[in-house]
């Protein structure tokens, strides 16, 4: 339905000059772009009567419609012209589909208009009009066109008033009249449907009434009553899954779901939310991979996209399957990062809004790692601008967590030589004590994080990287573990530190220089860094034998340091890490496999 065409003007001009002319073909299809621009213009509504006169008595024939409609302002004079001539039916039914097309142009007032005759209305087909009518709201969001939702509604309502109550007619009123917002009208035509045809249409119609204006509990009822009188309907049964679960009811929404699996296995809409729902009621971690699998395995499935989004987005995270460290990469468990998780979880969920300019304020038991604060602080300044997190710690470890461990009290007070280190301290408030990395630094170890972890596949191109970047030092490369670049879309910050810290370690791991400053960062300041050391050295020294009895003795000291009190982040990959190097002796091993039992079992 395009064309171009003249002014209004000139097309009225045309038009005249060829009614003059007798050559009504011709005026009409000016006409009919004179009218396109305002089909209520006095003028051009003349020129039409004046069309109707001298044309034939079939007048629609002055413009015949080909087999995919034509042009839209040609359909709509056709329409015009089907009425003038007492064919209601066609004449309505073509005027919606031009509505369709065209929604911005009142075209609709014509047939306000001759629904203003008692007898025009009679002649309607309201059934055909209903069908019309149900595939223009397919078309048009009316609540975006308040002015032609009023004048569908006032055609549906005339016809209605003469022909009675059909059940499509009044199902197609009030979904109009819920396109058009008007809430209550919908469900008081759906309540009237409902007393005059009590089938399945009605029951879904009231039941979507009650759902728009908020009740949700009598849709649920209205909903079950349509499985009643259709128990084969799979529709109404996956309403009353998502309305039990939004009102919190899983269990009862899970059942809904399993009938409708019962019947069809493969649902796409009911197998995702069965997967999760099954997750949620049980507890099981099982349960809840099995859905991340299922989500993973088809992004082309839209409810289950949305249902992975809205789990991420609630902070939940599925354990990973595999071995930490080899196939994939731990969530940080610190207080902090906890806190951040069930804000970022009631903001999803709307139960709670973080404004500009808002001061968060936090209580901590103890030193947490530098990178957890400062990864919470930045995930928490993409909710809104200007956001702040105040963080008190209680109490400080002992040994302090702020110090490195092998610098001395003249060196910490700033006389002699001074241990590298990538976090400084101002009391309890830590930052980064390097300058940001050189860019192709942040770029290569970024493009690295930014790949699936496998422990494989990233040492290789660790090896790769380190050779390209041999001109920069240890410590410029190290930098970018406190200065990650940007971080994917969709990537929580705190994830997103820990993927970069463990790519920089490892291409330092490729260099005699990058294990000696790695080394240092064990011990000290106790952060996320030290994680990624422990990690980067023991699969450097299982590629390298020799090395084994250097790296285990490295660990077994730093196992030694393990502060009295409070949460410490390099316990679990220790123990985990060591579990891996050869030879460990016997008792030390069960020792070690009884920790990390403890470990996971707690965490």
């Amino acid at each position: 339905m395009s064309r171009s065409h003249p002014t209004p003007e000139q097309d009225l001009a045309v038009a005249r000059e060829a009614l003059a002319n007798g050559d009504v073909h011709h005026a009409a299809r000016h006409l009919a772009g004179a009218l396109a621009s305002d089909p209520l213009h006095p003028e051009f509504l003349d020129t039409a009567e004046a069309l109707l006169r001298a044309g034939p008595e079939n007048a629609a024939e002055l413009i015949p419609l080909n087999n995919d409609g034509g042009w839209f302002g040609e359909v709509a004079l056709h329409a015009w012209l089907l009425a003038r001539t007492g064919n209601a039916t066609p004449a309505v039914c073509l005027l919606l589909q031009v509505a369709e097309v065209k929604p911005e142009v009142p075209y609709l007032v014509w047939a306000r208009q001759w629904l203003e005759s008692p007898d025009f209305v009679r002649a309607v087909d309201p059934m055909s009009v209903a069908s019309a009518a149900e595939r223009f709201l397919q078309q048009v969001d009316l609540s975006t066109h308040p002015s032609l939702a009023e004048r569908i509604l006032d055609v549906l309502a005339r016809i209605r008033a003469v022909h009675g109550d059909s059940g499509l007619l009044m199902m197609v009123h009030a979904r109009t009249a819920r396109g058009a917002r008007r809430f209550q009208e919908a469900l008081d035509i759906a309540l009237a449907y409902e007393r005059e045809h009590p089938d399945w249409m009605a029951a879904v119609s009231v039941a979507n009434g009650y759902r728009y204006l908020g009740d949700l509990t009598s849709a649920v009822a209205y909903f079950r009553r349509a499985v009643e009188r259709d128990p084969e309907d799979l529709s109404a049964r996956l309403d009353i899954g998502d309305l039990l679960w939004e009102i919190g009811q899983e269990k009862e929404s899970l059942a809904a779901y399993e009938e409708v699996l019962a019947r069809e296995p493969e649902h796409p809409w009911a197998l995702p939310s069965a997967l999760l729902l099954r997750a949620h009621v049980s507890g099981t971690l099982e349960l809840a991979q099995r859905f991340v699998r299922y989500a993973e395995a088809h992004p082309d499935n839209e409810r289950a996209s949305a249902l992975h989004q809205m789990l991420r987005a609630s902070g939940y995270t599925p354990p990973p399957e595999g071995e930490p460290w080899v196939d994939f990469l731990p969530e940080p468990t610190e207080a902090t990062i906890n806190s951040i998780r069930q804000i970022l979880g009631a903001v999803a969920k709307k139960e709670f809004e973080v404004k500009a300019s808002s001061r968060l304020k936090m209580t901590v038991g103890y030193v947490e790692a530098p990178s957890a604060i400062r990864s919470a602080r930045l995930e928490l300044a993409e909710l809104a601008e200007g956001v702040t997190l105040d963080i008190t710690v209680q109490s400080i470890q002992k040994p302090d967590p702020r110090a490195h461990r092998s610098q001395g009290l003249l060196a910490r007070l700033g006389f002699g030589k001074k241990r590298p280190v990538l976090w400084r301290y101002e009391g309890t408030e830590p930052s980064p004590a390097v300058e940001p990395p050189p860019a192709e630094v942040a770029g290569r170890v970024g493009a690295l994080a930014a790949k699936p972890f496998r422990m494989e596949s990233w040492r290789a191109e660790a090896a790769s990287i380190a050779r390209e970047l041999e001109r920069v030092s240890p410590l410029e490369l190290a930098a970018v573990m406190v200065h990650p670049p940007p971080k994917p879309e969709g990537v929580r910050t705190w994830n997103w530190f820990i993927a970069v810290q463990m790519a920089a370690a490892l291409v330092l791991a490729e260099t005699g220089g990058g294990r000696e400053l790695l080394v240092e960062l064990l011990h000290g300041p106790m952060d996320w860094v030290g994680e990624a050391a422990i990690v980067a050295l023991t699969e450097h020294a299982l590629a390298h034998p020799g090395e084994v009895g250097a790296v285990f003795k490295e660990l077994t000291a730093l196992l030694g340091q393990r502060p009295s009190e409070g949460s410490w982040c390099l316990e679990y990959p220790l123990v985990v890490r060591m579990l891996r190097l050869p030879g460990l002796p016997a008792d030390f091993r069960e020792r070690l496999q009884e920790w990390r039992g403890r470990s996971e079992s707690i965490s």
